[in-house]
């Protein structure tokens, strides 16, 4: 049956196409690409070499003609890709529009459609999230390195603030890729079995706490307040009543043993007051700015071309530090109709997958002759839902302060709702038959 032969742990192998699926997850958040060229003094494409590779293999899959079921994504993915082509268009720096959309989301949709192609089975699964979180790993570690060393922390509106490498070396890129990994620390400790697996869950949750406090970023603080919320909602009543002692238990520590410099940055969330820089009122005058440019050119000024328009109206360049507005005054009203579908979707989708899920995991339960194995497998595509579920709407909450409309967010997320439709949507069927 389907089951036994996706299930199977004894015949079920890792091709080499998979491993070199896995290699380009490590180059890709590591921006291995980039290290070694710094080390060589090179300009290595690492990343578009293999990301060729795999193109070329996924051509070749697709002249086999195995029927699957689809997540319904594509007809909204084709829609911003539509708008997102139109304003390169009709951009005010084509040139610059271009390359945003080349470098930032082609580059970044391929990995999302790498994982949907290549991420076909439970343990293929379980691989690509234990690869993904050893990389968050690596990269969070080397922030409690930096931290503690001094070698990544120099002084930045007033406080000395922790900076990551590559494409988090801001501190709020940081703070946010670090707090993304959480969820999944939290989701996941519970369904691994091995107990190293469960250290490095564990040290990873730690070393991703330290850069949210270390990076100074008060969207990381809020954030990670909202995070707690979205588990108390997400969760059962006694894990509900765990999550609300943990809390009190562990913020006020997390507060007693933070730096004062640290204290009042946090606090500055809530009371406005400032130590140095005045980053807060100067985000309220971008959001102003940001609806000037909106009301003044509602059809937007073209992928990455807001600085442009900052130029043209208030004489200096400045990205806007708001998805929202950052959608409304780049691609314009029609984007932002599409774009907000397209978030709806992935919504809507990952809610499907809770239900399909518990609605097996029921069955699990009913059936004595259940296998083991995939009874596991099943809990664990749970925990991982429900992870990428938070760190969604997580983001959604971020972007409030953060623009990530050209990020790797919504390619990482549907990569792993692609993969995991695939898998259940399959088993359900052959349980169903069975």
């Amino acid at each position: 049956s389907y089951i036994m032969d996706i299930m199977n742990r004894d015949q079920e192998r890792l091709t080499p196409t998979f491993i070199l699926f896995l290699f380009y997850v490590v180059v890709w958040w590591l921006q291995l690409g980039e290290r070694l060229g710094d080390r060589f003094g090179t300009d290595i494409r690492l990343e578009a070499v293999i990301a060729l590779f795999l193109l070329v293999i996924i051509f070749f899959d697709s002249f086999r003609k195995n029927p699957e079921e689809k997540t319904g994504l594509a007809p909204f993915v084709m829609a911003l890709f539509a708008v997102m082509l139109l304003k390169v268009v009709f951009a005010w720096n084509v040139d610059r529009a271009w390359y945003v959309f080349t470098e930032r989301v082609l580059k970044y949709a391929a990995f999302g459609f790498f994982a949907s192609h290549f991420v076909r089975t439970p343990k293929q699964l379980r691989w690509f999230i234990f690869i993904w979180l050893l990389v968050c790993w690596k990269g969070t570690l080397e922030g409690v390195i930096g931290g503690i060393t001094g070698s990544l922390v120099w002084e930045n509106q007033g406080i000395p603030r922790l900076h990551g490498n590559g494409l988090w070396s801001h501190p709020n890129s940081f703070s946010q890729f670090a707090i993304g990994v959480i969820p999944f620390c939290f989701y996941l400790f519970p369904v691994v079995k091995r107990k190293w697996l469960k250290l490095g869950i564990l040290t990873l949750f730690c070393f991703a706490t330290y850069v949210v406090i270390f990076t100074g970023s008060r969207t990381g603080y809020l954030g990670y307040l909202i995070m707690i919320v979205l588990f108390f909602f997400q969760s059962s009543k006694q894990v509900r009543t765990v999550i609300v002692i943990m809390s009190l238990l562990m913020i006020p520590i997390f507060f007693t043993f933070m730096p004062q410099n640290y204290q009042e940055r946090f606090m500055s969330s809530f009371t406005g007051q400032e130590k140095e820089g005045g980053s807060k009122q100067a985000r309220l005058t971008l959001y102003k700015e940001g609806w000037f440019v909106f009301t003044h050119h509602p059809f937007g000024v073209g992928l990455g071309n807001y600085p442009e328009a900052g130029m043209k109206y208030f004489k200096y360049k400045q990205e806007q530090h708001c998805l929202y507005t950052e959608v409304l005054t780049e691609i314009g009203l029609q984007g932002f109709a599409v774009f907000m579908v397209f978030l709806w979707k992935i919504y809507s989708i990952l809610q499907a997958l809770k239900i399909k899920i518990i609605s097996l995991l029921t069955i699990a339960e009913t059936r004595d002759n259940f296998n083991l194995f995939l009874r596991n497998d099943i809990e664990f595509m749970y925990a991982v839902i429900r992870s990428t579920l938070v760190y969604f709407l997580l983001r959604l909450f971020l972007d409030i302060f953060g623009m990530d409309l050209y990020s790797i967010t919504w390619w990482f997320v549907i990569g792993i709702i692609s993969s995991i439709y695939f898998i259940i949507v399959n088993v359900h069927i052959a349980i169903v038959k069975d």
